[in-house]
């Protein structure tokens, strides 16, 4: 369980430099994207304390997926480290990030582009997580 957990937070602490990059990579491409998240009517202040959920989330999604992947690593045993991450991300981004998106897009009034975003983010997510946990818990 203490490999579990350890490994899931490497990943968590891995997406959360990785969600941090694409945030910059996605601020060069769209530049609107900083005056919506600043929007106070929409999303929560920076200042706001309940805003730290955003730094606990990764992790959060860091340890549980590390369970998954420990219940799940015989399926990916015969695949080599890189397409055993591959295909573990692939399955967290079609469980979780496609559903996110569906529900995101229909039930805020912001940008496609945005909320595409938050998906491919969720994608690398999954894709990190995976590859870490290949990695170091085969």
């Amino acid at each position: 369980m203490k490999k579990i957990l350890w490994i899931g937070v490497l990943a968590g602490v891995v997406m959360i430099v990785v969600n941090l990059l694409l945030n910059v990579v996605y601020g060069w491409i769209f530049p609107s994207f900083a005056e919506i998240y600043a929007n106070t009517a929409i999303f929560r202040s920076f200042d706001d304390p309940l805003m730290m959920m955003f730094w606990v989330y990764p992790l959060a999604i860091g340890i549980g997926l590390s369970w998954i992947w420990d219940k799940t690593k015989n399926l990916l045993k015969e695949d080599a480290t890189f397409w055993a991450g591959l295909k573990f991300g692939w399955a967290y981004f079609v469980v979780a990030a496609i559903p996110a998106f569906f529900i995101n897009a229909s039930s805020f009034n912001l940008p496609l582009s945005m909320v595409g975003t938050w998906a491919e983010m969720s994608f690398f997510n999954g894709l990190v997580a995976g590859l870490i946990f290949a990695k170091f818990n085969r």
